[in-house]
Formats: structure tokens, sequence, C-alpha cells
């Protein structure tokens, strides 16, 4: 599933016969070092020529020989004291040099009772033959020409050797202390690691392997590495038992024994599967003996007899349970050297307090996927004419997956173009069958409903929410969650982010979609989850809801036009979109789903009864973003813990509304004045969100709210008092007053009573390693050094070269500041954006990035400025007399007022050098580290931002002019499989 490139595509339609020539002197070795080598050779099942085997008497030597040279890989040249004396071998060491200029043949020169030196230099017996053929020329009665033609055939001759003395080369005076035996023995391994000899079949096309083996074939090397065991854990289909195959063929001939078991878990389950498998073991590791095995209990013993006295490389492909591996390792007690490896679904296979390497396969990027889907789409590297944007579209589907790249390429191989739009569009629907069934298996291989159902729970409503809040809310959904969570990390059907986000790969989330349909495919009233927004608006319009749905998805949102349509007049709106949690790896009705953000006043005017949900007793979960309802709220599922109501359209919530069991409440970007009249006790509530509630003046009476444990007010800019009650929030962890532009000494906020706070976020943004604050003002850092005098305009630079370092400083990173205001453009209809984009032109390295929300100048105050500052994390990429020019553009909405940069310095101790080299490998922790994924138009330029913003950059002309400061004229970007400009001059 991944792929490796054929080195020898000039050579493509040779046929080698062979692997191996043998040029030698017979009268020297023929019957005796040769003879032996060939023999080790053979017995290697290494097919060998050997001139005295192969070629026919009576045919033109020459010609046969050339014929062999060309037909083989390699060619070994066994220098003997006599070989110089063969005018025979010396035409033949030229024809092999010949060869192996213009093509992929390799020489391995063999100096068997001669030094290198002597061979080089033409000492020894080399001088005494070259001596002979001189005086020969000399004294036979020959005309010029000939005589002319034999000296420059001599020359030719020295110049053969002398090439082939200067080649690494193996000689028998230096290795293996001048055993013969063991001498061959080296040769034999030698030929096979060059000949990068495998004995299992790996698929022809290997994108990214090399880099994802790596530092597995580094660990099978290093024989001093006390951890023998290695664990190859991923998600079905990510390649896992590739690379087992790959570091397999590149390494098992360095053993004195080795095996690879294949698919273990569906073997396994067979009649005798464990006892054949034990079999299979032993024969490997014993060249072939099979040894009599009638139970498991008795393989394990013999096993054991075996792998604890040679060095063996053994691989267990696609383990499941803990029982596999006893039966094929037994007690683990293996000899010094040898190395295990295990593929497996299941990363807690081994338990924690066993030694072992944990290797996790990532997804490919964008640029791998797309071009091994092209290799099994159109058979080479880039797309057929006319059928670019649609890979690039049917790539993005795959999310980096290799199976289902190659499943989704070969199905859509030589169809047309329509045939290829219709099944991508039928895949968002019904994803494809042969792909599901094998992501399934891992939903299948958990071991009861409880943690399947957690799965379904996560698949359909939670994928990108903070994981200790959805613990919060599912323990009280009778889940032991903490521990479901674990087991679906083991099987790799979930992550975690470093944010602490609940993370899912887009095919296993629509895998879980699917499961879910199969409850009831044509009546979704029928089903337990109703995740998709359409068949949530069916049950509620039409009163069908029932006592088997326990959670529900609506956002009205949906049902809107279809244009992005966020500008200076609708900046609530934009400030939701900047903030809402969505995962990058969305795929299904991408554009509709995120980027339809209406303005408060045109939601629906759609109302649903709340008599609706009268039926609906076991519901738990519910989502009703930007929906109306009416009538008696005694309606309203009273077991209801977690309800996400974004852009509820009331000024505050009705007393009555039954909250009692609530664990989080959700009610950002709402029209909320005030949350709700008096004092509401609701002791379950422990999580309270009313971020962006612009019109919210006062927060609610905390007093009731005894177990609330985190309060978002972020963006509520409204906001002028906070009820002193928050005071006695006795487990208060967390508040965000972030943005709250109206609140009045925040630092004189009483809550002393709060004894569990732990954070008090006011104004700040951390992303990909960089910081960022926007402060409302003119004044320039008194830090400012660089600054930039072409001001008033939508972009401006500073260039610079990195001055030397001071003794005992580096520069670990940078100092951006940006003072900005409204421009007199009306750009209504377009979002307000700012871009920070560093290019360091030695390096050839370009970085673009735009922060997820800035602060927006108020249009009633035309003079209002902001203050924007960032600092970034640079590691080692920026360098003395480094070239570097910075610049921020801005959308036409926004004009730059002032702009400079800071260079920081810093201590380079050893140690922090190391931290930076351990730590920062991380792109959320430094810039420059795995930004694979933020990719764009080349594999040295990135663009910073979050995917789902990527899109409305080029929605319409009028944002294309600025747009083509970053890149240009016309760009197109890899991860979204647009063409950005498409048309444009």
């Amino acid at each position: 599933m991944a792929i490796v490139r054929d080195q020898e595509t000039s050579l493509s339609t040779v046929r080698y016969n062979y692997q191996v020539f043998l040029s030698f002197n017979g009268e020297d070795t023929r019957k005796t070092f040769t003879d032996h080598l060939y023999t080790a050779l053979i017995q290697a099942g290494l097919r060998t020529f050997r001139d005295d085997d192969e070629i026919e008497r009576g045919k033109r030597l020459e010609l046969e020989l050339r014929k062999a040279i060309q037909h083989s890989r390699i060619s070994i040249i066994v220098l003997s004291k006599n070989y110089a004396f063969s005018k025979w071998c010396l035409d033949e060491v030229v024809m092999i040099l010949k060869w192996s200029r213009i093509s992929s043949h390799t020489v391995l020169p063999v100096f068997y009772d001669v030094d290198p030196f002597d061979v080089r230099n033409q000492e020894g017996s080399c001088r005494e033959a070259f001596a002979r053929y001189e005086e020969e020329l000399t004294n036979t009665e020959i005309d010029d020409e000939k005589k002319k033609e034999g000296i420059e055939k001599v020359k030719g001759w020295k110049a053969a050797l002398r090439e082939v003395a200067n080649l690494a080369g193996m000689v028998l005076r230096h290795q293996a202390n001048g055993h013969e035996a063991k001498f061959i023995q080296e040769i034999v391994k030698e030929v096979e690691s060059k000949l990068n000899r495998g004995v299992l079949h790996v698929a022809r096309h290997l994108v990214g392997m090399h880099s994802r083996a790596q530092n597995i074939n580094s660990w099978v090397h290093d024989r001093s590495s006390s951890e023998d065991i290695l664990v190859i854990c991923g998600m079905g289909g990510i390649g896992k038992t590739t690379i087992a195959k790959y570091v397999y063929n590149l390494n098992f001939q360095r053993f004195e024994g080795s095996s690879f078991l294949a698919s273990v878990k569906e073997e396994s389950e067979r009649s005798n599967g464990l006892v054949n498998l034990q079999r299979q073991l032993l024969s490997n590791l014993l060249k072939g003996k099979k040894e009599e095995i009638y139970n498991v209990d008795e393989g394990i013993i013999k096993i054991n007899e075996v792998i604890c006295c040679k060095r063996v490389l053994v691989v267990i492909d696609d383990v499941d349970e803990v029982k596999q591996l006893d039966a094929l390792l037994g007690t683990r007690e293996f000899y010094p050297g040898s190395k295990i490896i295990i593929t497996t679904r299941n990363k807690s296979l081994l338990k924690t307090h066993e030694v072992h390497t944990l290797h996790t396969v990532h997804n490919l990027s964008f640029y791998e996927s797309l071009e091994l889907f092209c290799w099994h789409a159109f058979g080479n590297e880039l797309p057929d004419e006319g059928y670019k944007e649609q890979s690039e579209r049917a790539v993005y589907r795959c999310g980096g997956l290799p199976l289902a790249c190659e499943i989704l390429a070969s199905s859509l191989s030589g169809k047309s173009i329509d045939v290829w739009k219709n099944t991508l569009e039928k895949m968002e629907a019904i994803p494809e069958f042969k792909i599901l069934n094998v992501l399934k298996i891992s939903f299948d291989s958990l071991h009861d409903d409880h943690d399947k159902n957690l799965f379904l729970h996560i698949a359909c409503f939670f994928v990108g929410h903070n994981k200790d809040e959805i613990i919060e809310i599912l323990n009280k959904c009778a889940f032991f969650t903490m521990c479901g969570i674990q087991n679906l990390i083991d099987r790799c059907l979930i992550s975690i982010e470093r944010s602490g986000k609940i993370m899912m790969h887009q095919l296993l989330q629509e895998m879980g979609w699917w499961i879910v349909d199969q409850e009831s495919p044509k009546e979704p009233w029928r089903r337990s989850r109703l995740w998709r927004p359409k068949d949530s608006f069916i049950v509620l319009n039409e009163k069908r809801g029932t006592e088997i749905i326990e959670g529900l998805v609506l956002d009205m949102q949906m049902y809107k036009d279809d244009t992005f349509n966020v500008g200076l007049g609708k900046k609530l709106q934009y400030d939701e979109f900047c903030n809402r949690i969505l995962p990058l790896n969305q795929g299904k009705s991408f554009r509709r789903r995120y980027f339809n953000i209406l303005s408060s006043d045109q939601s629906s005017d759609v109302y649903f009864n709340y008599d609706t949900f009268s039926r609906m007793d076991k519901l738990r979960l519910l989502k009703l973003n930007y929906a109306k309802l009416s009538g008696c709220c005694d309606y309203f599922p009273e077991g209801l813990r977690w309800l996400c109501w974004h852009g509820f359209p009331l000024k505050s919530i009705p007393f009555e509304l039954p909250l009692g069991n609530l664990v989080s409440l959700d009610m950002s970007y709402s029209k909320l004045e005030h949350v709700w009249s008096g004092k509401k006790v609701l002791l379950s509530l422990k999580i309270l969100n009313l971020s962006h509630c612009q019109r919210l003046v006062k927060t609610p009476n905390f007093t009731g709210l005894h177990n609330l444990e985190r309060l978002i007010l972020e963006g509520c800019i409204s906001l002028v008092e906070v009820c002193n009650t928050i005071g006695n929030l006795k487990r208060l962890a967390l508040l965000n007053l972030e943005n709250c532009k109206s609140l009045p000494n925040v630092e004189t906020l009483r809550v002393d009573g709060c004894r569990s706070l732990e954070s008090v976020t006011y104004q700040g943004l951390y992303e990909f390693g960089i910081f960022n604050t926007f402060v409302r003002g003119e004044d320039i850092p008194s830090w400012c050094c660089d600054r930039n005098n072409n001001m008033g305009s939508s972009s401006v630079l500073v260039s610079f070269v990195v001055p030397s370092h001071p003794p005992g400083l580096r520069i670990p990173g940078l100092n951006v500041y940006c003072v900005y205001t409204l421009s007199n453009i009306d750009e209504i209809g377009h979002p307000n954006l700012l871009f920070t984009k560093i290019y360091n032109k030695t390096k050839d390295l370009k970085w673009i990035y735009t922060p997820v929300a800035i602060a927006i100048p108020r249009e009633e105050n035309e003079e209002e400025e902001f203050v924007w500052l960032s600092h970034w994390k640079f590691g080692n990429h920026l360098e003395s007399g480094d070239e570097v020019d910075i610049s921020v553009i801005t959308s036409e909405s926004l004009e730059v007022k002032d702009f400079g940069i800071n260079l920081v310095w810093g201590g380079e101790q050893e140690e922090d050098m190391k931290a930076n080299t351990h730590h920062h490998n991380n792109m959320e922790e430094l810039i420059g580290g795995d930004l694979s994924n933020y990719q764009f138009m080349s594999p040295q330029a990135f663009l910073l931002c979050h995917h789902y913003m990527l899109p409305f950059f080029t929605k319409t002309a009028a944002t294309r002019s600025w747009f083509q400061q970053l890149w240009g004229s016309h760009v197109t970007y890899e991860g979204t499989g647009q063409d950005c400009f498409d048309g444009m001059d």
C-alpha cells in the first residue's frame, strides 16, 4: 500500500536470467575457491552463471559472455594471483565495467590471494603479467596498426584493473580471519544485500515506504538494544503489513533464522490454526525441517528450544489476542540480537511491564496519497489530462488511508470522467463496501456492546470535542467512558490530539454512521442515533419521534442558501465560523456543512413544537442549532445530559424548561441577554458554554450550580457584569473571559472562593506553534528593531539578513507586530483576514499563517486600531546569513498602519538543543515540525490555517486580488482538490 519506484526504468525491458555472474581465472580457482563460492550461491537460491557450466562448446564465447553479463544483476570478480595472466579474464573485466557504466549492474571485487594495492598499482603478479604482454607486442612481428591496437588494449586492461581495485570489495586477508568458508558466507550475505533480495511479495508501488520503515529498520540493525519486540500498530488499511514485509525482505538474510507468519488472527480461527502456525514457524526457523506438533503446549516447548539458541527475525502479522503471542513466542526468552515484529490494531496487546517498542503508522500525506492513487488509476504518478480535479477529490475522500486509495483508484481506473463524478457522489451516501469490510474488523473486535455503543456515540456526536467534557457527559449516560475511550484508542479507532480533542479518521466515522443507518435504512425514526440533520428534520417536522432515539442532531443552517456570506456587517457569524469545533478529517458535504454561515436574523422560520419530543424517553444527547421551538416546555425531554443549542432565539431561557439532569449546556452564538431569571438549581451541570452571546449583559446567578467546573464566556462583547455568586463555585476549574471587551477590571474579579480554579483565560491565541494576542491601540512595542515604512496599504514588507550570533546565543524565535485598522474600501460580504508571510529565501522555506480569529475594529469608530503581536518558534530554521522576507498581507477591508519584527536571542546550551530536537518535532510546538498536512504548492511551502477555512479564500473574484500576493496569479490547493483560480489570467 505504500510505494517504491523502480530504480531501473531505463532498463525496464532487460530480462534477468541470472542474479550473479562469476568472473575468475579457471586455472587458479575453478576447482577450489570459486567452486565453493558457486555452490554457496546456488544453495542460497541465487541463480549464478559461470562459463564452464553455461556456455555450450562451439559457440562464440565473447558474444555469449557479453549476453550473460547483461542478463545478470551483479558480477563477482574473483581476483586471484594469476587473474591478470588471462587475457580472457581481462576482456571480461572490461565488458563488466562498460556495462555497469550504462546500467544498474553491480560489481563486487573479491581479492582472493592478492592485495588491492597490487592490483591498483599493477605490482607483483599484475606487473609480471603486463610486462609479458608488452614484451609480446615488442617481439612479435606485426604491422604498426595492430601493434597500436594491442598497446591500447593493454592500457584498457590496466585501467580496468585500477577501476576494479578502487571499488568497495571484499579481501580474504582482512575478513573472517582468512577462513575461506566464513569468507564465502560473508560474500553470499553481501550479494543478497546488494540485490535487495526479498522472499515476500510487496506491492509494486510503495509510496512513502522508506520514511515509514526507516526507524524500524534502524531498530532491527541495533543489536545493542534490550528491546527485542517491536509492535507496529494502526487502523485497518493503514499499511502495517506492507511495512512489515518491506522490513523483513531487507533484513531476513542477516539472521540465522527467519519467519513471516501472515494473517495470524484469521489463521488462528481455523481448525488447529495455532498448531499449524507453530509448525510453520519451526519449519521456517529450521530451514525446512518439519517438526511434528500435536497440541499448542507441545509447540510452545519446541519453539522455546529454537528461539533461545539462535538469532532470529520473526514477524507475526495481524495479531488480535495475547493467547496468539503466547502460542508463538512462548516464554519470550530470545537469543541476544533476535528481533520480533508484531503488527496489530490493538496497541495494548503487550502488557505495559513487558519491554517493547511501539511504532504507530500514520496516514499518508496528501501528495503521497495522490501519487499512490495515480499509480493504481492511471499507471503513472500523475493524473491523466482532464482527471486532475476528480483525482484530488477522490484522494481527499480517502483521508490518507493507503487501502482506500488503492481500492478506489482500481475501481475508477479506465472509467469515463462522468462515471468518476457519479461514483464519488455515491460514496458520500454509501461507503465503498471493500473499504468498509476492512475497517469494520476493528469495530467487530471490540469485546462488548458497551465499547461499540461508545464508539457510535462518538462517531455521531462528539468527533472534535474535548475528551474531558465527553467523559463528564457520557458518564451520566451509563457509560464507563474513561475505560471505554482507552479501549477505542488501543484499537486505533480514535485518537486524542494534544489539545485534548477526540479525533477519528473520516472513513471510520462514516463506517459508524453506516452501522447506525443499518438499524433502519428507510425509517430514520427507528434508529438509535440521528446524526444526519436531514433525517432529524424529518423526524421533528413529522412528529415521528420514538423511544428508540438516544441522540439527535439538527442544524437549521443547512436548509438555507448555499452562499458563504460573511463580511464586516456579520462579525457574529464569522466569529462562530472561526471558532467552530470542526474535525480536519471531515469530508462529507464539506462546503454545504461548514461554509453555510448565516446572520442570526436569517435563521430558520420553521418552528417545531415541543411536543414532538414527547415519546423520546431515551433521548440523552440533543443538538438543536438555530432551531425554533414553540408550545409547552413540559414536553421537552427531562433526561437530557447534553444540550447544544447554538443560535438560541430568545432573550432568556424559559425558567420552566427542564434542564435538571444536564451535564453540559452549550448556548453559544445565541440572542440571550440574560441566561435565566432568578436562581435556578442545576446540580448535575458541570459545563456552561455561553461563548459569543454578543447581547449577553450579565451572567446568571450561580447559587444553584454547585458542581459547575467550566464556565466559558469568550466573545461576550456586551458583558458588563459577572454575578458575585461566582465566588461560591468551589469546583470551578476553568473560567474563559477572552474578548469580553466591555467587562471592566477583570483583574479584580472575586474568584477567591473558587478553590479548584486552574485557568482564567482573558485574551490570547496559540496554534501551529505561534502565540498571538490582539491589543486595542496603536502603541509600538519597545522591542521593535526592523520596521517597514510603506504603510497605509494591504501589504507591507521587511527584508533582512540574519546577523551573526553573539557568542553562546542562537535564534530560537521571532516576534512580529502589526498595527491595523479598517480601510476605506467597502468589502461587505467578505471576511476580514490577516496573513503573515515569512520566506527564508536562503533555505527556500515559506510559511504563510492566518489566525483562526482576529480582533476587528468597530465600524462606528473609524479611527479604532488594533495591534497584532505574534511570536514564532523557529528552532534551527533561522541561521546566520539567511536572507529573509517578512510581510503582512490583509484583505482589502483592512489597512496596515505600522509593522515590524524582532529577532529573539536565546542560550545555546547542549541540553536546550536536545530538548528542541526531542520536543519540538510536533507542528503545534515548533514551526518546521510535522507540517505535511499543510503543504501548499510545494513541499517547502506551508499554509498554516485550519483546513475548513480554505475554500472561502478563493470564493469570489473580489478575494482573489489580495490572495494573489500570497501565491501568485494561479495556484492549486492540493489539500482540497479545488482549482482555486480556475480560469484566471
